[in-house]
């Protein structure tokens, strides 16, 4: 049945650990791909996480300054103008995380698959950021710029609370 194994396999191992545990052929050994793999996975996790963050962020924002402006709120426009900074920090978080990212997997390869070597198929592909990238990184700046906009609204509201849309 195929279950005639002396010892258990180390999928997290290093090939110099196995090979120093007696385990010569082993068909689940952890490659450099492998592990490579996992980082590349964690770190688009992390870029998503961001970006879902920036998300949140500019929706709430969204909400509290319509709200800052209909009611007169300076505060609520003022923590609106914040909560666009840190969408904006967020959004540059995101960009250097997947620019990491990209710029890691074009040396090692495009293969998802742990147990292939993907230097013969590097020769085929080319990796380059392209339009989206760049949109990202004038979105980042938008909103930053937008966040400059926001806190100087609430410093206007605040100086001139009777002529303010009369």
């Amino acid at each position: 049945m195929g279950l005639d194994r002396d010892a258990c396999t180390e999928y997290l191992a290093t090939s110099g650990a196995l090979a120093a545990s007696g385990v010569e052929n082993d068909a689940f050994r952890v490659t450099s791909n492998y592990l490579n793999h996992h980082v590349q996975s964690k770190m688009h996790n992390l870029s998503i996480s961001c970006a879902m963050v920036c998300v949140i962020l500019l929706a709430s924002a969204a909400l509290l300054g319509t709200f800052g402006i209909m009611k007169r709120q300076i505060s609520a426009v003022l923590i609106t103008g914040v909560m666009y900074i840190l969408a904006a920090l967020f959004a540059v978080f995101s960009l250097v995380i997947m620019h990491c990212k990209r710029n890691s997997r074009r040396e090692t390869g495009f293969v998802d698959d742990p147990l292939v070597n993907p230097v013969e198929y590097n020769e085929a592909r080319i990796f380059s950021n392209s339009w989206s990238m760049l949109l990202g990184w004038a979105g980042s700046a938008v909103i930053f710029v937008a966040s400059i906009f926001w806190l100087f609204l609430a410093k206007v509201m605040r100086y001139n609370q009777l002529t303010f849309f009369f």
